[in-house]
């Protein structure tokens, strides 16, 4: 029966390696397992990724639509991401504990993806007292132009509103200024 058991054992390894890629690729808490997600399932990581904001839309948490464009003249961060998403909560606080540096210097618009709309985000800011600069829900057709296929996605844009890069899965504060430095 020891033999059994040992294969048992051998064979819930590679089960236990494709759930966690599935999951880590999808939520976009790894981003080396977005990238396999990316080529199982065929998609093209850059495919859709817009090269301004100009002429895009969003919409307030109060339903009002605001373009995009409004937030050129200065550096531009778009935060895609979800109540329901831990690794998304992790980004929101590491963007606010970056609050005091980036304000008057760089635009953070956060961009919820949630089916909820802004009732769902609404609900998410007052139990845990975060509020970015920008709070905003983004249309399905909005991320697919930013070719977001998992969350957190970073869109950093530049002064001039044009797209400079796009980062997938959770950035750190070191990151996000050396993308930050490089949109100077």
């Amino acid at each position: 029966m020891p033999a059994a058991k040992t294969i048992l054992i051998i064979a819930a390894v590679p089960a236990a390696i494709v759930t966690y890629i599935a999951v880590a690729g999808t939520t976009g808490f790894c981003p080396t397992c977005t990238g396999i997600m990316d080529s199982v399932l065929g998609r093209d990581s850059s495919a859709g990724q817009a090269e301004t904001i100009k002429g895009l839309q969003a919409t307030t948490l109060s339903g009002e639509t605001v373009d995009l464009s409004s937030f050129i003249g200065k550096p531009v961060i778009l935060d895609f991401w979800a109540t329901w998403c831990g690794p998304c909560r992790t980004q929101r606080g590491i963007l606010a504990e970056m609050e005091s540096e980036l304000s008057g210097n760089v635009h953070v618009v956060a961009l919820s993806v949630d089916q909820g709309g802004s009732a769902v985000v609404q609900k998410h800011i007052e139990s845990t007292g975060r509020r970015a600069e920008n709070e905003l829900i983004a249309s399905t057709s909005l991320a697919q132009v930013f070719g977001v296929s998992s969350i957190p996605t970073l869109v950093f844009v530049d002064a001039t509103g044009q797209v400079r890069k796009v980062a997938v899965g959770v950035q750190s504060a070191d990151a996000l200024r050396r993308e930050i430095a490089a949109l100077q």
